[in-house]
This record gives C-alpha cells, structure tokens and sequence, in this order.
C-alpha cells in the first residue's frame, strides 16, 4: 500500500516569524512539505500541581496546527505523533496534563480531513535556554519507516508569567485587604480588570457586618465600624505578611497559593476589656440591669480595640495547611482578573478573605 504522505523532502524551510526582543509568546514558526505541514501558534510556560517552573526548567506548551496538504484523511493523530528533541538527540516525549482551563486542549484528533487543519495543544518538559527539534511523524498505513517534518523551536524565546502572576496577586491583596498601593506595581506585566476600588469597598462592608454580628448587646454604628475597620486595615497594612507561589498556571488560568500571616482578633484578649469595664462600673448600674451594663462594656470594648491591635501580633491561620489558600485568576480579552465570586468552586478566595478580616467570617 501507498503510504498516505508521498515525496516527503529532508530538507524544510522554516518561517519564522517573533516579535522583536526574544521573549514573545507569540512566536510563530512552519515547517511543512508538499503533503503537510505542522506550525507553531504560539507558546508558554505552564505550571501543574504535579510540576513546577524555575529560571532554568519549566513544561513548555506550544499550541500548534497540523495541516493536511493531500487529498486523503490523516488519521489517528495525538500528542504521541509529536516529539521534541534536544541537541543530542534524545527524545523528550509529549506530557498529559489535566487542567481546569477551560479553554486548554491537548493536541488530539480522530483524524484530519484532506486539506483541513488541526489544532491543539503540546507540552515538553525543557530547558528554557536550549534549542530543540519538534518533529512530526504523519501516520503510515502500510507500516514502512515513517518520513518527518522537522521544526526548529528554540525555548528561550517563550514566556514564563509566573513572577507577573505573582505580582498581581500581591497587587490585588495590597488593593483589597491592604489598602495600599503594590510595591511592584509600577512593574507588573499583568493588567488586572478587577475593579479593585470597588472590592476594596465591599471587603470594608462585609468586614464591617463580620464585626457587627460579634456584639451581642451593643448596637455599633456604622462610623464605629468603619474606624475600627480603618485601624484593622491601616494595623495589616504595617505587620502583614504576604508569600505567593504558583500552584498552577495555563494560558488562561492560574492558582496561585496565598499564605497570609494577619492579625488574628481572636488573639485580643477582649473577655478580660469588658471585665475590667464592668468590675470599674458596677456600682454605677442597677444591679439587675445587666443588658445596661454589658451594653456599655461593648461599647467601651469597641472604643479599645484600635488600641489592641496595633499591639496584637500577626499569625497564620489555624486551619490552613501549610501551602496556603488557592485564589484562582482566569485570562480573558488579553487581561487577567482574580477570581473574587462566591461559588463553591472558589470558596478559598473566602477564606483568604476572612485572614484579612481578623480570622472573621462576613
């Protein structure tokens, strides 16, 4: 039988076609013959919980179109059908990986029809300073030696947006539960399309309610809050600490694995506040009147807080593991957004919330 690709040449030009400056994601690079041909779309750097990414090695995952030239279908293509070699000839085989983007797809079809095209995603993992050969071999039918189509890739040339993922992240914690502005905002690579203005105003909302549903006798008022909040943030603001690491990372989603060190209200001794009110007022409350009496020891309790705070030191939670809380970001019309919806999918952006909130929950 005839083979399904016919008159494969050794020799294949290469188009390539990379933005200026070397680091582009959107490098774009063909190899073909007269029967196929197989090009680079683009490419990045992805981080899986399995994996991870350092300045010297990371999975790299080019998105690339395989193009059927002939008249007849290509059948039986994944990922298994594409390799990478490095510059001694070892072959470093196509990586499965799992992920929850959405919009992330491994190379893999049933078939490609005559002169149709195919597309997806492969992953290697690489050296980021060294120069490889992707090399596809079309599938033969009647089982000779199988002719490939050689494409030159050199992995330096590809993004890794874990440090810029990072920096939005702190950008958003600094914008949202910090009130200030991130120390690396002036370089962060990665625009954010939350409206951080406006979150900033209903994280101070819902911790004001956290705080209200403490007291259970006195009434605060909303200006009461809003300074004890204020000296909440402005006390974080000074002692919080704040490590980001990439838990996973594709083109259009990320986890990043926040561990916060937050003042913890629970460490105010608040029980021995109130007792020394009431042992000092007693005497100035009718001696059944105790709802008076706990009232204003709230109020009082309220007043002291601010002070407390700034004396109190900064913890980790509890109940967090030793990792951290996953606060997911998600890529969309070239910008990204951290994830701040209330859903069962994300319900750890809660309780990175609730450290920032004294440990309280809204």
């Amino acid at each position: 039988m005839k083979k399904l690709f016919l008159g494969l040449v050794t020799c294949f030009a290469v188009l390539q076609l990379a933005a200026c400056g070397g680091s582009s994601s959107k490098t774009k690079e063909e190899s073909a013959s007269a029967d196929a041909s197989i090009k680079v779309n683009s490419g990045t750097y992805v981080v899986t919980e399995d994996s991870s990414s350092s300045d010297d090695e990371g999975m790299l995952a080019l998105n690339v179109s395989i193009t059927n030239k002939t008249k007849k279908s290509m059948n039986f293509l994944g990922t298994s059908d594409i390799a990478l070699y490095d510059s001694k000839d070892n072959k470093i085989d196509a990586e499965n990986i799992y992920t929850d983007d959405s919009k992330f797809k491994l190379f893999n079809t049933s078939k490609i029809a005559a002169n149709k095209s195919a597309s997806g995603y492969v992953v290697f993992e690489v050296n980021k300073n060294e120069k490889y050969e992707l090399r596809f071999a079309p599938y033969s039918v009647d089982g000779d030696d199988e002719k490939e189509i050689v494409l030159k890739i050199d992995s330096s040339k590809y993004k890794d947006e874990s440090d810029n993922l990072k920096a939005a992240s702190q950008q958003y914690i600094d914008a949202v539960f910090l009130g200030k502005a991130s120390d690396d905002a002036s370089k962060n690579k990665v625009e954010l399309s939350n409206d951080l203005e406006g979150e900033k105003t209903t994280f101070k909302e819902q911790f004001s309610k956290a705080v209200k549903k403490d007291f259970d006798y006195y009434e605060p008022s909303t200006a009461e809050l809003g300074t004890l909040v204020d000296s909440f943030i402005a006390a974080n603001q000074k002692k919080a600490k704040v490590e980001y690491n990439v838990s996973e990372l594709t083109p259009n989603r990320a986890v990043i694995y926040v561990k916060p060190e937050t003042i913890n209200i629970s460490d105010i001794d608040t029980e021995s506040i109130m007792d020394k009110f009431v042992d000092e007022n007693q005497d100035k409350y009718d001696g059944s009147d105790y709802d008076k009496i706990y009232q204003d020891a709230e109020k009082y309790l309220l007043q002291q807080i601010p002070t407390k705070i700034e004396e109190t030191n900064i913890s980790t939670p509890d109940y967090m593991d030793g990792e951290g809380y996953k606060m997911i970001l998600t890529k969309d019309d070239k910008k990204w957004s951290v994830d701040s919806s209330d859903s069962s999918k994300n319900y750890e952006f809660d309780y990175i919330k609730s450290a920032f909130m004294g440990h309280l929950n809204d």
